[in-house]
């Protein structure tokens, strides 16, 4: 296009709001700019726009200001505000009038500007400046970034100066002369003066607390630029340390006082650099965490080795230094490519000294990095190993930090091999229960949960642990609450710590808490207790009337799962389940749960087939469930859940249990099909469920002749099903292995006897000693004598148990006739 046959350039402005500023006294207004090309012709030819903003200082603005006349002034002097925005803009004025002076438009951490302060304190006495620094003598001291390493020195002091104050900051960012000559000096010569770049790492800091300047700061590479002077100061110091221990052993291998002398100077001059690097270290790691709030920058940092740094620097002594990389390293660990990092670099080892000094900040970052690592179990084993469980235990009692050390000793508490380490210490027991029967409510559910048992024996060598522990559960934080009580459920899994939290009158009132207030944590809790055998269980007597009745009357499913479930665990003579049976109507309750068509939660059916198994011990009870139909509404349930292995184990175990008592024997083999659902289960892939049908059906062989004959054909099959299907492929004449003939059929006849897989001891009848060692869902095996008669003196072709069978891997058939 000619540029002749352009006539004019067009400008528009078009006010679009016009507000407050943020942190200052002024008004900030929007508009946009819009520019077009006009031809001779008058067409538009080329038109382009875009947003910008103006603002407004107002440095004599008072009490005393009158906000009427100013607005009417500022309307006049800037054309971008329209007169019908006069009542807006007074209204801004007066806010901005009464408003109190914010000194910050991103929240800093609580440590920044105390870091700030000390090193301005410590640089104003080292460099003696007395010159008050002015925004308006800003270009001075750019020229003097140009001059001598001295001059450098002062003018990147006094821009300090004014980059403290926040309202210099956008004067200050926005100055690319400045920054371009801050960025070079830092780059030249900040290995050369640890002063000169500890002032201006920290000018840069204090823009980086604004997110808003971030991008300047990354502009110029700063970042790249303080990643380098930390890597060049590690290496310096490493370098300083090896000159001083040869001018060390220098000393101490001669008697020479000039030796000794040189010596303790460079010692003198070791301390005062390592105390000056240590505030440059503070300054750049901090000005590199708020960089890394962008997920991309802090990626990069990550892959020029940010981490192996910051663990190296966990070495040092200063406790602002170490905060700022505790912080850090916090950030970061929530990755797990940053966790196996620190993994290798042995963080563990290194943060263990840290919970002994005194800043109480530095200690709960660095209880929450330790929280962060210990998710890996690796982890979880070095902190074990280091010894730091009695350290954690001591901050249980402090307010500010027992919250995450419940979290990390609920962690540690996953594994059953270390929850005996709570037990040694009776006393944190005791707090955690505490802290459960009288919660706090923030951390209630890490106390009382609970997930596996590996480590939890470890806990219960300190008994003053656990008495802590039970404390907290009893009287407890509000701030506390499930941390305390889901560690209280892990710990409870070990019998002495289930002991210990038992102790002291502990159990009244965890009892009297649970009934009262229906909690399903603590009764989770009282669940993992009652799993312990005698006298633990012994303790239930006094409330297990209660729970039933809790049981039947709540809608609550968890409670109900609960109660079932510690209801289970009571295996003991002393109930009359007969009677709870009767008096609550247990049976219509548990009829209504389970029936079909009923959507019941799994967990409760699961339940409830343990639960009939622990009644049905009790032959009163037994011969009861019996006559209202138990049998018939087990088998319906076992038809309806039969893809479900932890149900339909603990159906085939009630069974045995029923079948066990002589009462109930003739009704469940003659007049129900138990017998023929077993048979079919025999054949199921589950190992257990095998095991538990090769049980029951055991009995029933020895009491029934007839079906002693079918389950000894079954057996045969099962073992010997390749061998059948092989005979059954050849199609032999005159063979059929399950014909009348099938006896007649084999040389070693005699070897076909029924088998007990689950007991190797063998009786001719079924006597005290028929007791089958299996545990199923923590459910033992009936083991008591049983008083029914002893069945008839078999038939010499009968198959009875002294001809055990005794492997049936050895069964060989040499030929058929």
């Amino acid at each position: 296009m000619d540029l002749d046959d352009l006539n004019c350039i067009q400008r528009r402005l078009r006010t679009d709001a016009i507000d407050a500023h943020p942190t200052e006294s002024a008004i900030v207004i929007s508009y946009e700019l819009e520019a077009s090309l006009v031809g001779d012709l008058g067409d538009t030819m080329l038109e382009e726009s875009r947003e910008c903003q103006k603002i407004i200082r107002l440095k004599n603005l008072n009490e005393s200001t009158d906000i009427k006349q100013l607005a009417k002034e500022i309307i006049e002097k800037c054309h971008l505000i329209p007169t019908a925005k006069y009542n807006e803009l007074t209204t801004l004025l007066q806010y901005l009038r009464t408003r109190k002076e914010v000194s910050s438009s991103r929240p800093q951490t609580a440590f920044s500007d105390r870091m700030r302060n000390m090193l301005i304190d410590g640089q104003e006495s080292e460099m003696k400046v007395t010159e008050e620094a002015v925004i308006d003598k800003l270009d001075q001291y750019i020229e003097l970034l140009y001059e001598d390493l001295a001059d450098k020195i002062k003018a990147s002091f006094l821009i300090l100066k004014l980059s403290k104050n926040s309202e210099n900051l956008i004067e200050l960012t926005t100055n690319e002369t400045l920054i371009c000559a801050l960025a070079r000096v830092l780059r030249e010569d900040g290995k050369k003066s640890l002063e000169l770049a500890i002032n201006i790492a920290f000018i840069f800091a204090c823009f980086s607390n604004y997110s808003q300047f971030h991008s300047t700061i990354s502009q110029f590479k700063v970042g790249s630029i303080c990643f380098d002077l930390v890597e060049c100061e590690l290496a310096r110091e490493d370098s300083w340390v090896q000159e001083l221990n040869e001018k060390r052993a220098l000393a101490d291998g001669q008697y020479n006082l000039t030796a000794q002398s040189d010596f303790e100077k460079s010692l003198k001059r070791y301390q005062l650099l390592i105390r000056k690097q240590n505030n440059l270290l503070r300054i750049v790691f901090y000005l590199l965490l708020n960089l890394s709030e962008d997920n991309k920058v802090e990626i990069k940092m990550i892959n020029k080795g940010i981490i192996g740094l910051l663990v190296k620097t966990l070495e040092r002594d200063s406790q602002e230094l170490l905060l700022v990389v505790v912080t850090f390293l916090k950030k970061v660990s929530v990755y797990v490519e940053n966790k196996n990092q620190m993994k290798e670099l042995s963080i563990i080892e290194k943060l263990a000294p840290l919970l002994s000094l005194t800043n109480e900040n530095l200690v709960a970052n660095t209880l929450k990095l330790i929280h962060n690592l210990v998710f890996d179990n690796q982890m979880r084993v070095i902190l074990i190993k280091t010894g730091l469980i009695p350290k954690l235990i001591t901050f249980l009692s402090k307010d500010r930090h027992s919250q995450t050390v419940l979290n990390i000793l609920y962690q540690i508490s996953r594994n059953d091999k270390w929850k005996p380490l709570f037990s040694y210490s009776s006393e944190c027991i005791n707090l955690i229960v505490s802290k459960v029967i009288k919660p706090n409510p923030n951390t209630y559910f890490e106390t009382i949960s609970s997930e596996s048992t590996k480590w939890k024996p470890l806990f219960s060598y300190s008994s003053e642990c656990i008495n802590l522990i039970v404390s907290k559960v009893i009287k407890p934080n509000p701030n506390t609450y499930f941390e305390t009580i889901s560690l209280a459920i892990n710990l409870a899994l070990n019998q002495r710590n289930a002991q210990l939290m038992c102790g002291n009158q502990n159990t009244n009132q965890l009892f009297t808490k649970a009934l009262d207030t229906k909690d399903s944590l603590l009764l989770k809790l009282l669940r993992n207790i009652s799993h312990h055998d005698d006298p633990i269980k012994m303790l239930f007597l006094d409330i297990h009337k209660q729970l039933v009745k809790m049981m039947v009357t709540t809608d609550n499913e968890e409670v109900v799962v609960e109660c079932l479930a510690v209801l289970s665990n009571l295996t003991l003579v002393q109930i009359d389940w007969n009677s709870l049976f009767i008096e609550h109507n247990l049976f219509e309750w548990i009829e209504q749960r389970i029936k079909s068509g009923n959507n019941s939660e799994d967990d409760i059916v699961l339940q409830i087939a343990i639960f009939i198994g622990t009644a049905a011990h009790q032959r009163e009870c037994a011969l009861y469930l019996i006559n209202c139909q138990i049998i018939k509404l087990l088998i319906d349930l076992l038809n309806a859940k039969q893809e479900d292995d932890e149900i339909v184990i603990q159906i085939i175990y009630s069974f045995y249990i029923f079948i066990r008592h002589t009462e109930a024997r003739d009704f469940i083999v003659k007049d129900s099909q138990v017998a023929a659902y077993l048979i079919d289960l025999m054949h199921d892939r589950n190992k257990e469920i095998k095991r538990v049908c090769d049980a029951t059906l055991d009995v029933i062989a020895e009491y029934d002749i007839q079906w002693a004959s079918k389950i000894k054909v079954e057996k045969f099959c099962a073992h010997n099903k390749q061998w059948l299907e092989m005979i059954d492929s050849q199609n032999t004449d005159g063979f059929d292995p399950l014909g009348n003939g099938f006896e007649e059929s084999l040389v070693y006849p005699e070897l076909l006897i029924k088998t007990d897989l689950l007991n190797d001891s063998s009786s001719d009848n079924l006597s005290d000693d028929h007791s089958i060692q299996l545990s199923v869902q923590g459910m033992p095996f009936l083991n008591e004598t049983s008083d029914e008669p002893k069945p008839s003196t078999p038939k010499s072709n009968e198959i009875t148990s002294n001809e055990l069978y005794s492997d049936c891997k050895s069964f060989q058939l040499n030929k058929c006739k």
